[in-house]
């Protein structure tokens, strides 16, 4: 796939999924008092927490500096025998319409190469080491009892640390290891609509980038439903997908990572 198709099918991606929240917005009812939990419109700090496991393939490729470059290619199912380590999370905290919304991923992934650098090495290994936290002011804008509507600005932070084994070839075996650290100006949308008393779609919708910080574009779109089992406790299960195209000299990590979502979230 070329490079053009790739940035083509994340900009649709991207746009599909806002235009999913978007629509989900406008008013289904104005019966407030049947509303699933406590609106954050209330002049009172409420807060929520959200500990998942995001099965999440990876692809694209990477480099460390003075290494070729290296495919990556695990798929969700594969995820779990190549992944070493991981942790995710979402925290949302509200006063009044205004609050601050948290994810932090965490991801240490260790595979084969799906491409070899040619003659003069044999075979190539990768280990990617992915952290990013995306801090994000939000405004609930609606608030209507069945759907909810947040416009988000902030920034994602990442840590990227890439390790390329080299065996032999016509050369002796390598390794090169290298890492790098940038941050991303955000935007985006997240939103829910009720569909029953308990059950709710919800879903975000993020790009950011802009080549600010040798990032070309950052995206990241999440869809899935949520089951309230009472006021304060609900599961969620869905798919989520993100990417980013950073290249600094010649430090490329350009990758997407995409899979299933199971969760559980808590209000208080």
């Amino acid at each position: 796939m070329t490079r053009r198709l790739r940035d083509h099918g994340r900009a649709v991606a991207v746009a599909a999924a806002m235009t999913l929240i978007v629509g989900s917005a406008p008013a289904l009812a104005e019966d407030a008092t049947d509303t699933f939990g406590t609106s954050s419109a209330d002049d009172e700090w409420s807060f929520g927490l959200a500990p998942y496991v995001w099965t999440a393939g990876i692809s694209g490729n990477v480099a460390a500096f003075g290494a070729p470059t290296a495919n990556i290619d695990v798929s969700p199912v594969d995820v779990l025998e190549d992944l070493d380590m991981a942790f995710m999370g979402v925290g949302v905290a509200q006063h009044g319409r205004w609050g601050l919304f948290m994810d932090i991923v965490y991801s240490d992934v260790s595979t084969d190469s799906k491409n070899t650098p040619g003659p003069l090495f044999g075979s190539a290994s990768v280990t990617a080491e992915t952290f990013f936290v995306t801090p994000m002011l939000e405004y609930q804008a609606i608030d209507n009892g069945w759907s909810e509507l947040y416009p988000m600005a902030g920034v994602r932070v990442w840590y990227s640390k890439t390790e390329l084994s080299l065996t032999s070839g016509l050369l002796n075996g390598r390794t090169f290891s290298d890492d790098a650290t940038w941050v991303d100006p955000t935007i985006g949308l997240r939103g829910r609509i009720k569909l029953d008393r308990n059950i709710w779609l919800t879903g975000w919708g993020i790009v950011g980038g802009f080549d600010v910080d040798h990032d070309q574009f950052m995206w990241d779109v999440f869809g899935g439903v949520t089951y309230g089992f009472n006021d304060w406790a609900s599961a969620v299960v869905g798919y989520r997908a993100t990417g980013t195209d950073y290249s600094d000299g010649g430090y490329v990590y350009d990758i997407t990572m995409q899979g299933p979502v199971i969760g559980a979230v808590f209000r208080f």
